[in-house]
Order: structure tokens, then C-alpha cells, then sequence
């Protein structure tokens, strides 16, 4: 008898059915990834927003800070961000009144959207009377 050499129907669709079930698994982790990589850099292009007017409050003059409190910013740069105004100031008094010190917070409250993820974040510190 002569043996054959080659492979059967089942087996080539037995190779296939398994090829298609660990295609289909890489692709969702594949998919999982570029998401996770996307919420990263709106995370990032927001902390950096945040630093820059982190860093325009600490240029001011003490006695301007509490003219700040309230003020909102914008953070550009977030694809799919419906309204970039996402950022807010708040110039808060730790004294007691006296004006001696000031807390500064710089907050990020994104909403997220269709298909992003939420986050938020706050920068704080605190300045005192020169």
C-alpha cells in the first residue's frame, strides 16, 4: 500500500476553526490596547495643560492669586471633547481669613463621550505671604 501524503477536510477545517478563535482573541486585545492608549494621552495632554497654568498662577503676583478662584480653562488637544473648557482654578484662603496663605487647585474633570473614558485629576499647593 502506498501512503498519502497531505491533509484531510476536517483537519484543514479543524486548523482554521482554531487559526480564526486565536485571530479573534488577539484583535480584542488588539482593540483593548489602542483604547487604553488613547485614554493615556488624554490623560497626558491634560496633565500638561494643568501644569502649564499651575505654573502662570505660581508667575502671578501673591495678591492676584485670589482673583483666580473660579476661573475655567480650556484643554486642548482631547479628540472627541465636545467642549474643551474642562479645567478650573481654585484659590482657596488656609489662614483663617488673614490672606497668609492660599491653596491653589488646578482640576481636570473630563467627561468622557462616546467611546472615551472619564477621568479626573487635581494638582494642588500652597502659597504663602512673602
Amino acid at each position: 500500500m502506498q501512503s498519502q501524503r497531505g491533509h484531510t477536510l476536517v483537519e484543514l477545517t479543524a486548523a482554521a476553526a482554531v487559526l480564526a478563535i486565536v485571530l479573534v482573541g488577539l484583535l480584542g486585545t488588539f482593540a483593548t490596547s489602542l483604547r487604553s492608549d488613547r485614554v493615556e494621552q488624554d490623560r497626558l495632554v491634560a496633565t500638561m495643560a494643568a501644569r502649564d497654568v499651575m505654573e502662570q498662577l505660581a508667575a502671578l503676583p501673591y495678591e492676584d492669586l485670589p482673583a483666580q478662584d473660579g476661573l475655567t480653562f480650556q484643554v486642548l488637544g482631547i479628540q472627541g471633547l465636545a467642549d474643551p473648557e474642562i479645567g478650573r482654578i481654585t484659590v482657596s484662603d488656609a489662614s483663617g481669613g488673614s490672606g497668609e496663605l492660599y491653596v491653589v487647585v488646578v482640576e481636570v474633570d473630563d467627561p468622557g463621550g462616546t467611546g472615551r473614558v472619564p477621568f479626573q485629576f487635581r494638582l494642588e499647593t500652597r502659597r504663602a505671604k512673602p
